[in-house]
């Protein structure tokens, strides 16, 4: 998370933030980690929960879920290499040092 918070302070951010568009690629990004968060922490949860019951409705919820954010941690990583090309196209422009608006 900390990779997409130092974006907002470069100029390639104008171009992520797709001038303040609430669907641009920045945004999407952001909640694709939210989402991710989430899942993750609600998975670790229920496979405590799971740990500790003999249900095995549980156990499958619990397995569902870590390799469902098993999947989700490929697509951030497969977001952030296309924040990595945003960053490297921006490199071949001189920095636009105008208001963010």
């Amino acid at each position: 998370m900390a990779i997409v918070i130092s974006v907002a302070s470069t100029s390639v951010f104008r171009h992520m933030a797709e001038d303040g568009d609430p669907n641009s690629y920045f945004m999407k990004l952001v909640a694709n980690f939210l989402h991710y968060i989430a899942l993750q922490v609600i998975s670790l949860i229920i496979c405590i929960f799971a740990e500790r019951t003999d249900a095995s409705f549980i156990d499958a919820i619990a397995a569902i879920l870590t390799i469902y954010t098993m999947f989700q941690a490929l697509a951030i990583g497969a977001m952030l290499f296309g924040m990595a090309r945003i960053f490297n196209a921006g490199a071949n422009h001189p920095p636009d040092n105008g208001p963010l608006t």
